[in-house]
């Protein structure tokens, strides 16, 4: 009975403190922004609404300035930016409107929209299964591998600066990448040198270590392995990692905050709720 009682005491405080947070959004005004050049100070915009368009599941969320509050995005002219903590990586430095306190840092993005999910490919040089720099490439160029819709097999990517021509678009570490896809990784990596032993089924690099399975025709490979072709027969490379399964969190919801409060509190507010509309048709009457 205690429990319960304490339940409803908490309940009744939250939904209250939630009510009022309500009404202050409500009668709270826009705040406006000055925008100035991250690298010279130079003005960029004066008293500019900040916009928020959220992320969806094949985009990130991003900001843009707004000359008046009603005014909707437009991909064409508007400029989209992301959040910074410094403004090193800043284009933008917002302020609060006729103040000299800064609100945000922001960077412009050329591209929030994404295909598919990229992580950093750092193998180069010219050992079994690193990437051989072609010419005109450089150290500095950087480079992903995804998975390609098309194939469902890992290609190669490499980051360009603008979108031109035939472009793909991956998120890496919460940021969309405009990349060129250069094929198949396996394609365009150094490859083993085999030492097959059929009998066995068995296979070695003489370079690297690695080991694989004989397949003695190109039909009995998995479907999805890359398979190089040695001598009349079909290697596979073994795996060299096997994926740790993320077990999801079996923690139970603490004491001090369970279902029961939750359903007290959706009673409370409900109920907070209510006699808001209440007093508002007697002061109406």
């Amino acid at each position: 009975m205690e429990e319960t009682n304490m339940k409803k005491i908490i309940a009744t405080v939250l939904a209250m403190v939630m009510a009022l947070a309500l009404c202050t959004t409500a009668f709270a005004a826009a705040q406006q922004y000055d925008a100035f050049d991250a690298e010279t100070g130079a003005t960029v915009t004066e008293d500019a609404y900040l916009m928020y368009v959220k992320a969806t599941k094949t985009s990130i969320a991003f900001y843009w300035l707004a000359e008046n509050e009603s005014d909707t995005f437009d991909r064409a002219t508007d400029t989209m930016y992301v959040k910074v903590t410094k403004t090193a990586d800043a284009d933008i430095v917002l302020k609060y409107a006729d103040k000299n306190t800064v609100a945000m840092y922001l960077a412009k993005v050329d591209a929030v929209d994404y295909t598919g999910t990229g992580v950093a490919f750092t193998e180069i040089g010219s050992k079994c299964g690193q990437y051989k720099l072609a010419a005109g490439e450089t150290v500095n160029d950087k480079f992903y591998t995804a998975t390609a819709a098309a194939d469902q097999k890992v290609h190669l990517f490499k980051a360009v600066d603008t979108a031109s021509g035939s472009t793909v678009n991956l998120l890496v570490d919460g940021k969309v990448v405009i990349t060129n896809d250069l094929g198949t990784l396996a394609a365009n990596t150094v490859g083993h040198t085999w030492v097959v032993d059929v009998e066995k089924g068995v296979a070695k690099c003489s370079n690297c270590g690695t080991t694989g399975k004989v397949y003695k025709t190109f039909v009995e490979v998995p479907n999805g392995a890359d398979a190089d072709q040695v001598a009349g027969v079909w290697v596979v490379a073994d795996a060299s990692n096997t994926p740790t399964e993320t077990k999801p969190d079996s923690n139970k919801s603490p004491k001090t905050f369970d279902a029961g409060i939750a359903m007290y509190v959706g009673m409370a507010l409900t109920s907070v709720a209510g006699s808001a509309v209440v007093i508002g048709k007697k002061k109406e009457f």
